[in-house]
C-alpha cells in the first residue's frame, strides 16, 4: 500500500515567515550601507560588521526563503548545498588565477 504525506500548508503563518525573513534582510542591508555611508567607526570595525552582516543574511535566507533545515531528513539537501560551494569556489577563483596569469603573459609580452 502507498503511502500519501499530507502536508499542513498554513497560508499565515507561510506569509509571516516571509515578511519576517524581508524585514530581517532589509535591516541586514541598511544598516552596514548606513555604518559605511556615514563613517561612524573604523574601516576594520566596518569591514568586520559588514562581514558578520552577510553571514547572517546568508542565513536569514536559508531559513526564511530557501527554507533549509538543517536535520538528519534534510542530510541530502546539505550535501548538495557544500558541493555547490565548492563549485562556486572553483569556478571564481579558477577565474581570477586564469585572468591574473593572461594579465601577466600579455604584459610580458609588451615589455619585451
Amino acid at each position: 500500500m502507498k503511502k500519501t504525506i499530507v502536508y499542513k500548508y498554513n497560508f499565515i503563518n507561510e506569509t509571516l515567515s516571509y515578511i519576517f525573513g524581508f524585514f530581517l534582510s532589509l535591516i541586514l542591508t541598511i544598516i552596514p550601507f548606513f555604518l559605511t555611508y556615514h563613517h561612524f567607526f573604523k574601516n576594520n570595525f566596518i569591514f568586520y560588521f559588514i562581514f558578520l552582516s552577510s553571514f547572517f543574511q546568508i542565513l536569514v535566507h536559508f531559513k526564511y526563503f530557501f527554507h533549509f533545515k538543517f536535520s538528519k531528513i534534510y542530510f541530502w539537501n546539505l550535501i548538495f548545498l557544500f558541493f555547490s560551494v565548492i563549485v562556486i569556489i572553483v569556478i571564481v577563483f579558477g577565474s581570477i588565477w586564469i585572468m591574473n596569469h593572461l594579465h601577466h603573459n600579455i604584459v610580458y609580452h609588451i615589455h619585451k
